[in-house]
């Protein structure tokens, strides 16, 4: 008999949620302004669509700035954003040794035509932007910070989403916390909140076919997603770690409000989020520690990660792609293709960016999540061991 494994993030803080979102119709309790200080932060219906509304309003009253520079590797939903914001992409490579742009090839593709630079944290990694901070405001150009994958206990969080004039969060299926889709807009250059707040959809949200939807994903999700099922939902759009996206399927955005049922889901996680990160954090050393006598480089440290990125040697990148397909252990590889390989049109689609397509060819990502166990981990190591000819001990970034 199979038995499931429902994971603590979900039994205890999501599934209560769920049952009390018909009552009534009431903000966000304490929880979650707590965490995203209320008069600066916007509620909509996805990052994506978060993305969107801060250049759809910038673009309005910046016309005459046509470009936005975004990584070169990044989630291609971000690119999608520019393009349906009626704004042309400039790519840049990545810093040598982290998933942050690169400051010297980010000063080479700054012009007057620049409206806005994109940065992330991507799988969780904290990065150091003050840099970029200097590096944007002395050329006039906004700084939107991609937090979409990051989400830090309430007393560490100093500065992540705080430094740049915007950022944005994400809780589609797969982040730390979620509703099944659902977004954040922090605007920290006081002046444009009220413009923004106006650009996102007044439309009440009724009780409909959407929100019945919605339940019965997050009733499912912890289900089609245990490692039973998983092969199951890996084929589909469900799978939060799915390697491939297509331009051409992303559907067009459609500015929206959250929901209240969907404030409700999300705020009875955030009433636990150190939990949450904790026990993450927790699997991640433990992943870290299996395998460091294996030839591979580690990213970040003691990081509260959304997924474990390690980066395997050139030479066995092929045989990865293969492998890795069959496994059934959640190993993935995120996104395989820098942005100008997804199909998007670049401005400096001529360029190189050595160091975002050496990610693309040989990251992989591990998860963490809080059904992991010691026997989840041992699986891991081995699958790798086998994969691997030299087993040197491993590079720390």
């Amino acid at each position: 008999m199979i038995k499931f494994s429902f994971p603590s993030v979900y039994t205890p803080y999501v599934y209560p949620s769920l049952f009390k979102t018909f009552q009534s119709n009431k903000k966000c309790s304490p929880s979650f302004d707590h965490y995203f200080s209320p008069g600066n932060y916007i509620l909509t219906g996805s990052g994506k669509e978060s993305l969107f509304i801060i250049l759809k309003t910038l673009t309005k009253i910046f016309p005459y700035k046509k470009q936005v520079i975004i990584p070169a590797y990044t989630c291609p939903t971000v690119a999608f954003a520019v393009k349906e914001a009626g704004l042309d992409i400039v790519l840049c490579d990545l810093e040598d040794n982290s998933f942050s742009i690169s400051k010297i090839f980010l000063k080479k593709v700054l012009s007057e035509n620049t409206l806005a630079v994109v940065t992330q944290y991507l799988f969780g990694i904290r990065e150091n932007i003050d840099e970029l901070v200097k590096i944007t405001s002395s050329n006039n150009v906004f700084l939107i910070e991609d937090c979409s994958q990051i989400l830090l206990p309430k007393n560490i969080n100093k500065s992540i989403g705080k430094k740049g004039d915007f950022a944005f969060y994400s809780f589609g299926l797969g982040k730390v916390v979620t509703a099944g889709s659902g977004g954040v807009i922090l605007v920290n250059n006081k002046k444009y909140f009220r413009i923004i707040k106006k650009e996102v959809s007044k439309e009440k949200i009724h009780v409909n076919f959407q929100i019945i939807k919605d339940f019965f994903i997050l009733l499912l999700y912890p289900i089609i997603t245990s490692k039973y099922m998983y092969w199951i939902v890996a084929k589909t759009k469900l799978n939060p770690a799915k390697e491939k996206t297509s331009y051409k399927s992303l559907e067009k955005i459609v500015v929206s409000e959250l929901s209240v049922f969907k404030k409700k889901i999300l705020d009875g996680q955030f009433t636990y989020l150190d939990i949450i990160l904790l026990k993450r954090k927790e699997n991640a050393k433990k992943i870290r520690k299996a395998l460091n006598n294996l030839s591979i480089k580690h990213f970040g440290d003691n990081e509260y990660y959304l997924r474990y990125p390690i980066q395997i040697e050139e030479n066995h990148a092929d045989d990865f792609k293969l492998k890795i397909k069959k496994n059934n252990l959640g190993i993935s590889r995120m996104y395989k293709y820098t942005i100008n390989e997804f199909g998007f049109d670049v401005v400096n689609n001529t360029s190189v960016f050595q160091n975002a397509e050496r990610i693309s060819r040989t990251l992989l990502t591990l998860p963490v999540h809080s059904r992991l166990q010691e026997k989840d981990i041992i699986k891991i190591k081995y699958f790798l061991e086998k994969l691997l000819v030299k087993q040197t001990k491993s590079i720390i970034i």
